[in-house]
């Protein structure tokens, strides 16, 4: 209920006012000269004061105005006066007065200059709850955004310190390869030493991939891209990786199909990830096709495994970074969970997208959209 104060040395008039503002739901005290007012004031604010011009011993409406402003700012003063020029209203305004209503008035005239008053307080304070709304929101980003760039910091500082030890180290293991009997206990030792540091180093790479990619000056090339030849490269790159699981790969490509504009070596980061995705969770025996199409602007290229498939319900969490840590593919296979949230930051920063098209025991096929290189 909105609290309303009537300043008011006429008895008439105030119990006219009075009869007007109840039954529009105010709260009405009254006051009958400065003094009265400016003691109700000490208390609990008002939302409007409605004053008269001119009071007893030789006070005025502008001392009630200035007294009220200085006290509560966010009061509206709504003058009374039976001597209306342009110099009173410009100086009642002045002293920061919401209006001023002429003597004498209707009842629906008093009703209209208040409820434009209380429109205007409303707004007023739909605007500041908006406002610091705002300014919570603007505040928990930064916050936010303090936060991502302490953890980009960290994350690249532990992966570059992880980097080095982890070159020395398979450095090393190729020495002593070297100086091992081709046969024997040793040599599967070390051979499985090496697998697990390179599946360390795999790690670490990652981690270096996303921090690089959520850098806000990060830059891209822009030159022509073959992707038979980049889909080739990855598969020759990451040949060794199918044996032990007995996969096949098949690539299928039109000979005229149109490059596409990036930055050759982020985009092979992409399809390297998408292609060891195909290999994790491929079945054993299963097959990888790796092809790619034309359609309008548009060159799609899709990496198809024969592994379990993705349930409709992780289909889009599993482009999130970190996801892996809960999802349901941790427990066969091991990881981070960043390289489908590296690939998805890789295509978009391209203008492209990914998507999957996948069920429970099918497979899995991952769709690249990417734009084609634009002929002059």
């Amino acid at each position: 209920m909105e609290r309303i104060l009537i300043v008011e040395d006429d008895d008439s008039w105030m119990d006219f006012c009075a009869t007007i503002l109840e039954p529009m739901g105010f709260a009405v005290d009254r006051a009958q000269n400065r003094m009265q007012a400016l003691k109700r004031l000490e208390g609990v604010p008002y939302d409007i004061v409605l004053t008269d011009l001119c009071l007893p011993a030789a006070e005025d409406g502008k001392a009630v105005v200035l007294g009220t402003k200085s006290r509560h700012p966010g009061t509206d003063v709504i003058l009374m006066t039976a001597t209306p020029s342009l110099d009173t209203a410009i100086a009642i305004l002045k002293d920061g007065a919401y209006d001023y209503i002429v003597k004498p008035f209707t009842p629906d005239y008093l009703q209209t200059v208040l409820n434009r008053c209380l429109e205007k307080r409303r707004s007023q304070q739909e605007l500041s709850v908006e406002k610091a709304l705002r300014e919570e929101v603007q505040a928990a980003y930064s916050q936010l955004r303090k936060v991502e760039r302490l953890k980009e910091a960290f994350l690249s500082r532990i992966s570059h310190e992880l980097n080095t030890p982890l070159a020395e180290a398979l450095m090393a293991m190729t020495l002593l390869d070297g100086h091992l009997p081709k046969e024997g206990r040793g040599r599967s030792q070390l051979k499985m030493a090496v697998q697990a540091v390179e599946r360390l180093r795999d790690i670490v790479r990652d981690l270096l991939d996303f921090v690089d990619l959520h850098k806000e000056d990060l830059t891209l090339k822009a030159e022509p891209i073959s992707i038979p030849q980049l889909v080739g490269e990855v598969a020759e790159a990451e040949k060794r990786l199918l044996e032990p699981k007995g996969l096949r790969v098949s690539l299928k490509f039109p000979p005229d199909l149109p490059s596409v504009p990036g930055d050759p070596e982020l985009l092979k980061r992409a399809l390297r990830q998408l292609f060891l995705n195909a290999i994790h969770f491929n079945k054993p025996g299963g097959q990888i096709e790796l092809s790619a199409k034309e359609w309008e602007n548009w060159i799609f290229v899709h990496v198809k495994d024969e592994g379990e498939g993705v349930p409709n319900e992780h289909k889009d969490e599993i482009f999130d970074s970190f996801y892996q840590l809960a999802d349901f593919m941790t427990r066969t296979v091991g990881g981070l969970g960043l390289g489908l949230a590296i690939t998805k930051k890789i295509v978009e920063a391209h203008g492209g997208s990914i998507s999957v098209d996948s069920a429970p025991g099918q497979g899995s096929d991952f769709k690249v959209c990417l734009p084609k290189q634009k002929t002059k």
